[in-house]
């Protein structure tokens, strides 16, 4: 595959072109490594609709269990919010602790200034507090989705 003749772009959508060529190894026979890259390429596309998948069932499940958590404790949604809050705490740092530990988060990315990651915990608190009381007076579902979107 080779740029098209107009510099690689389409004329006028500023998009690339891909022109199929006959390259030195394609002569026309079947060497097994087309086969092995379209098994790979499927296994990846199977991966990733099963990570789609279940990340649309995580968040269903996600809304379900929190409007269904809203109808006992109507009258705390404050405390439902710390409570959420401060489940993910350490479950953040379960991640965080381990992963800095095997070396995958490096120096450069620990020496990024801490105050913008709280100005960031701090506006995803009030996010989660907001989306709790949501929750709790508003009955409507779809407008839960909409409101959780904006």
């Amino acid at each position: 595959v080779r740029p098209a003749a107009t510099g690689g772009k389409s004329p006028g959508s500023g998009r690339a072109v891909a022109v199929p060529v006959r390259g030195a190894d394609d002569d026309g026979t079947d060497d097994g490594n087309e086969d092995k890259l379209e098994d790979v390429d499927t296994a990846k596309d199977k991966f990733l609709m099963i990570c789609f998948g279940s990340f649309v069932v995580v968040a269903l499940m996600n809304r379900v269990f929190q409007k269904l958590e809203t109808i006992p404790m109507y009258n705390y949604p404050v405390f439902l919010s710390l409570l959420t809050t401060f489940i993910y705490i350490p479950a953040s740092f379960a991640y965080i602790i381990p992963m800095q530990m095997q070396g995958k988060i490096g120096k450069e990315q620990t020496q990024i200034p801490k105050y913008k990651f709280a100005i960031m915990g701090c506006l995803d608190s009030l996010a989660s507090a907001m989306q709790i009381f949501a929750v709790n007076f508003i009955t409507n579902a779809s407008i839960l989705v909409l409101l959780s979107q904006s």
